[in-house]
This record gives structure tokens, C-alpha cells and sequence, in this order.
């Protein structure tokens, strides 16, 4: 089971302002979720995994970011 931040926690974890883990949202560095319908004014939630993903990427750039791997794609 996933655990998730609030917008306000995922700030903290990366060091960073609200607004600028909206913007990386918006920029599709971090996917976000929500228990509302598509459009409406609700909460951001971010998976603990994929904010810790984004920071290790982030603070080590010679290092290629991971990416999903489909399920059809052999090692």
C-alpha cells in the first residue's frame, strides 16, 4: 500500500515552496492524485516513493532518472 504526502509535505520533503511543487506537477516531474473528480478544486496528494524518486534524480544529475518499466519489457 502507497503512502501519500499533502502538497505541504512533499514541499518540505524536497526543500521546496508550495507553489513550486504545483509547477513540477504541472511540468509532469511528479504525478499527483486526488479523491476528487477530474476538474474539481481538490486536494494533491503525492506517492512518498515517487517525491523520494524526483529528489534523488534531482540531487544527483549524472545519474539517469528511473523510469517505468512496462510490463511487456524484458530486462
Amino acid at each position: 500500500m502507497s503512502k501519500y504526502y499533502t502538497t505541504k509535505e512533499t514541499a518540505k520533503a524536497l526543500g521546496v515552496c508550495y507553489s513550486r511543487v504545483l509547477q513540477l506537477r504541472k511540468q509532469g516531474l511528479l504525478d499527483a492524485y486526488s479523491h476528487g473528480e477530474k476538474g474539481s478544486k481538490s486536494k494533491f496528494y503525492f506517492r512518498v516513493e515517487d517525491v523520494e524518486r524526483y529528489k534523488q534524480s534531482r540531487d544527483n544529475p549524472e545519474q539517469p532518472p528511473l523510469r517505468k518499466v512496462s510490463t511487456m519489457e524484458t530486462a
